[in-house]
């Protein structure tokens, strides 16, 4: 599977821009802004590498949200429960081919996840 076929990404991206070796997604799906969620995909091989550039967590800063050490291990068991992880700043994910759509499906669901954080903090 090609990350470049159109078809494969699913009806729950609205877009995706290829830039240099990343494809910036734009999902249908809406942060607590109303902004629709963007993230960052790249193909290694047979895996799909993701990520949100730490856009989800700066958001969530720009709100006033203070990310102590305990946030932070909150928002990294959260994203365990979504196959995700926090790597410095950033929330990714990885997937084989075969995991692609479920993993995308999972990231997407994360990134709202803790997107949502912004209201209980």
């Amino acid at each position: 599977m090609s990350i470049q076929r159109s078809n494969e990404w699913g009806k729950d991206i609205a877009d995706a821009e290829k830039i240099g070796n990343y494809y910036e997604v734009s999902t249908t799906a809406l942060d607590h802004n109303n902004d629709f969620i963007q993230f960052y995909i790249r193909q290694d091989g047979n895996r799909f590498l993701f990520s949100d550039d730490g856009d989800t967590l700066s958001a969530l800063e720009s709100e006033g949200v203070f990310l102590s050490q305990k946030v932070r291990e909150g928002i990294a068991e959260t994203l365990h429960q979504y196959d995700a992880k926090l790597e410095g700043d950033a929330l990714t994910a990885e997937s084989s081919v075969a995991e692609y759509p479920q993993t995308k499906k999972k990231f997407i669901q994360a990134m709202m996840k803790v997107d949502g954080l912004s209201d209980k903090l």
